[in-house]
């Protein structure tokens, strides 16, 4: 609940605490007092949307700060934990600061943050009423959650069930169609990429051999002049004369000189050794020049191969090793999309499961929410009635979208979202023969504050937010209608902090905690008070809302008959 609200230097508001207790807190004052500052106050701190303007003329910034105590409430407290800030003690305070050059400065407990994340924890704490703002219960969504919360634990354990099948189904369906999108894209590039696999096997380019082929027309390239050097080579060992020839004749020479002079033995050595090799030399060269006789055809042969593998490098990567690892690329293509089908298939059946799943769970859910939405509408009619609106009509009215891919519920083919296929609308007849309009067209200001009080005093229980603000919604309102709002905001406030700003006597009798709002003239110029009133002070206060400025006798003994009442 909020402790306390600080304001500084906002509209007419110079300094201001504005400190609050459990249970029924009533603001009354004179129009024009400032009542309306300090609620315009609890929004900006709330994080509503703020404008420079609002800041007191004379200062550069507006400060506002609200002290809430957390009590029992795990589930603000695991969500000021998981954004980084601690509320170890279980106080939390929101702080924001305006300025004239359109900046705002938000803090939680002291630790900076965004509008929206301080917007975010507030929503948690506090909601606000107004006779014409655009109220929470107004919203479909918040209806739906509202109408859930009714139907108690079965109801919401049926909802998380949908919730867990919705999130499978939604994961089924995203892979199936991720997967029929990718193999749609590569059913488009599957001719080509088999053309160039084929293209390359067809070749089957090996770099070794690209080796061979090069060295092979290297060699044809210049086979003449080899033919030439090898034929001066072979004719080191041809007919007479030749240098074998010579060698030999001479290495005969030292026969039978054996040991006779060292120098001579080694002369004869060295003679015989190369004797030996020009005969190996000459015949190589003779076994060379036998096998590099090149046919032309061959020559052709080696030169279309050779364009073959060039144009292959060309067109993969610059080389036959690039082109290769191409090939082992685009077959890799071709067998993920060949096993595809056998993906799909499965991705197809694993779609239809999930659809079934979340169908059944969410005809389990909407059956359920019907029944509960028949017996909210009895009771909220009756609590209607007790409000001085015995002929009104409250439906709610359960609906669902069409949607041809969507689970099947009861026979048709609906959207269904995480919390399942049903959209809720709360519809108001606020007198006998009107049609059923949704709330903010069906009833006016007085009329809404009353459906609104009684949804609120029905769903106490399931709406656990903490604190509600009631922003003058009792105008329009009088006589025993006032007394039975009052009495519904009374027993309201026993299950929840009620902040109510009220011109009604009626209402303020039944105050906990009652704050008067006045504006002083002060060094030339009005600013907005606060003060909390004494029961005698409460007497004077409610006699002026039943009298008017001139308090009568009269009206301070209806003040004192309320508030013994109240």
């Amino acid at each position: 609940m909020i402790l306390e609200l600080t304001v500084r230097n906002l509209a007419l508001i110079d300094e201001l605490r504005v400190p609050f207790k459990p249970g029924l807190n009533l603001l009354t004052g004179e129009t024009g007092s400032g009542k309306s500052i300090i609620i315009d106050a609890m929004n900006l701190v709330l994080g509503e949307r703020a404008s420079s303007d609002m800041i007191r003329e004379g200062s550069e910034q507006a400060f506002l700060e609200a002290a809430f105590d957390l009590g029992a409430r795990p589930a603000v407290r695991q969500a000021l934990e998981e954004a980084g800030y601690e509320c170890g003690d279980g106080m939390l305070v929101l702080t924001r600061e305006l300025s004239r050059n359109g900046r705002s400065l938000c803090r939680i407990n002291g630790r900076v943050s965004t509008v929206a994340q301080l917007k975010a924890i507030a929503d948690r704490l506090v909601e606000m009423h107004g006779q014409h703002e655009h109220q929470s219960v107004l919203q479909p969504a918040r209806q739906l959650d509202l109408l859930d919360a009714f139907g108690g634990a079965g109801l919401r354990a049926l909802r998380d069930q949908v919730g867990a099948a919705y999130a499978r189904w939604s994961r089924a369906r995203a892979a199936l169609r991720d997967t029929e999108a990718a193999v749609q894209a590569d059913q488009r590039e599957l001719d080509f990429w088999r053309f160039q696999l084929d293209e390359i096997e067809a070749i089957r380019p090996d770099p070794a051999e690209e080796e061979s082929l090069l060295q092979e027309r290297r060699r044809a390239q210049h086979a003449e002049r080899l033919a030439r050097a090898v034929e001066g080579v072979h004719a080191l060992d041809a007919d007479e004369g030749s240098a074998v020839q010579a060698l030999s004749v001479a290495a005969d020479r030292f026969r039978g000189l054996e040991g006779i002079d060292p120098d001579l033995d080694q002369m004869a050595a060295t003679m015989g050794d190369l004797l030996l090799q020009l005969r190996e030399i000459s015949a190589t060269a003779r076994t060379y020049a036998d096998r590099w006789q090149v046919e032309p055809a061959r020559l052709e042969a080696i030169e279309t191969r050779l364009h073959q593998l060039d144009r292959l490098k060309a067109k993969y990567g610059g080389s036959l090793a690039a082109t290769l690892e191409e090939a082992a690329r685009l077959r890799q293509r071709l067998d993920t999309v060949a096993h595809r089908d056998d993906r799909l298939a499965a991705l197809r059946a694993e779609d239809a499961e999930t659809t079934s799943d979340l169908g059944d769970a969410a005809t389990a859910l909407s059956r359920h929410r019907l029944k509960t939405a028949n017996r909210l509408q009895r009771i909220i009619e009756r609590e209607l009635a007790t409000l001085n609106m015995p002929r009104v009509r409250f439906n709610v009215q359960i609906t669902r979208q069409a949607d041809g891919s969507g689970p099947s519920v009861d026979g048709r083919h609906v959207r269904s979202t995480a919390t399942g296929v049903d959209q809720v609308l709360f519809l108001l007849a606020a007198n006998p023969g009107e049609p059923l309009l949704p709330l903010d067209r069906a009833a006016s200001g007085g009329e809404l504050s009353r459906v609104m009080l009684a949804i609120k005093a029905v769903l106490a229980d399931a709406d656990d937010t903490p604190t509600l603000i009631l922003d003058e919604i009792d105008t329009g309102i009088g006589g025993e209608t006032a007394n039975r709002l009052a009495e519904k905001m009374h027993v309201l406030s026993r299950g929840k902090q009620v902040i109510c700003v009220t011109h009604l006597a009626a209402i303020a009798a039944r105050a906990d905690h009652h704050l008067a709002v006045a504006k002083a003239l002060q060094r030339g110029r009005h600013l907005t008070g606060i003060r909390v009133l004494l029961p005698a002070e409460r007497v004077d206060e409610i006699a002026r809302l039943i009298a008017g400025e001139r308090v009568t006798p009269a009206a301070r003994a209806s003040a004192r008959e309320l508030l013994a009442r109240g």
